[in-house]
């Protein structure tokens, strides 16, 4: 009993030695390849004196966008406006995700100016009016920062 005891210990002692052996630091041509991918010590790291600002940049995280939705309520009227960012894979506003809009709000004579501080990498926005009177289609404005010619957006 006792050598098939010894024998059972020296066989799994053995197999444990042979699975840390498998399981050890990369060989050579591999510790190369992997270096290969990583930069070059000769390339320069950028500086802060490397980047490049544009001198319209101020450097603001975010920015004031006033909408002036005056146009869509004449004399007594109301409407609900929810203004989005635009995601570019959204085809029909209609099936948006109304969630997380930035801005749904009631219009009327009393609160018909508003006033949305948005981070830069927003730069596109959707409006979309929906009328108290069923009579009347839902209006559709889309916004573009780089085609704006001031931070007011009349909807219209």
């Amino acid at each position: 009993m006792k050598i098939i005891l010894s024998t059972a210990k020296t066989a799994l002692l053995f197999s444990a030695i042979t699975f840390l052996c498998a399981c050890g630091p990369a060989k050579d041509g591999e510790d190369e390849a992997s270096q290969a991918s990583t930069p070059s010590p000769s390339e320069p790291e950028p500086t802060i004196n490397s980047l490049s600002i544009e001198p319209s940049n101020n450097l603001e995280s975010i920015y004031e966008l006033t909408i002036d939705a005056t146009p869509l309520t004449p004399e007594g009227k109301r409407a609900y406006l929810s203004i989005c960012d635009v995601d570019i894979t959204t085809k029909n506003v209609l099936s948006m995700n109304y969630d997380n809009c930035l801005l749904r709000s009631p219009v009327n004579e009393n609160t018909d100016t508003f006033s949305l501080s948005l981070p830069n990498h927003i730069d596109k926005l959707v409006a979309i009016a929906w009328f108290y009177d069923l009579t009347k289609e839902p209006l559709i404005v889309q916004w573009d920062k780089s085609l704006a010619k001031g931070m007011v957006w009349a909807l219209q």
